[in-house]
């Protein structure tokens, strides 16, 4: 990627966020519109982001003879008039990932929160519905299976830190 076409991708990244910010201020309960403004920022940062390291290498540009890889702090360029081109790989640095357990997922707490009133209004429906008779057969086992999903919601959701995604 030419450093033109990389401006004009940290052009149009700022663009859309500056967007999907006015609309996620328009229709806040819009869990699409928050999750495409998250790629857009992290798209931008990784256009912005600086190397946390170099490698070069001499390459003699008549014999075509290459030098191992040194590692350092700063990039290099040739002095004027040198024989050797350096090649040079940039290394970037991933920002921490989120503490996720093993077998979990990351996933939006206002899903969560639509999850649960959903589940719990179902729950509730099946005990105004079938009253007395939800110990009885396939309501019982529906019931039961209901309730152990409305548990593990409020369990995931209780888990959840403050800082939310």
């Amino acid at each position: 990627m030419t450093e033109s076409e990389k401006a004009g991708l940290v052009e149009y990244c700022k663009e859309e966020i500056a967007h999907l910010e006015r609309c996620v201020d328009m229709w806040p309960e819009s869990i699409l519109m928050k999750m495409d403004l998250h790629l857009r920022q992290i798209s931008l940062a990784s256009l912005t982001a600086e190397p946390a390291a170099y490698a070069h290498r001499l390459v003699n540009k008549h014999s075509g003879v290459t030098h191992p890889w040194l590692y350092g702090g700063a990039e290099r360029s040739p002095s004027e008039g040198d024989i050797f081109r350096i090649e040079v790989n940039k290394f970037y640095s991933d920002p921490p990932a989120p503490a996720v357990s093993a077998g979990w997922k990351l996933v939006p707490v206002e899903l969560l929160e639509n999850l649960r009133s959903a589940a719990h209004f179902e729950k509730s429906s099946y005990v105004a519905s079938f009253g007395s008779h939800i110990d009885v057969g396939r309501w019982k086992n529906e019931f039961d299976e209901l309730s152990s999903i409305c548990t593990q919601i409020d369990k995931l959701l209780a888990a959840t830190p403050e800082d939310k995604c």
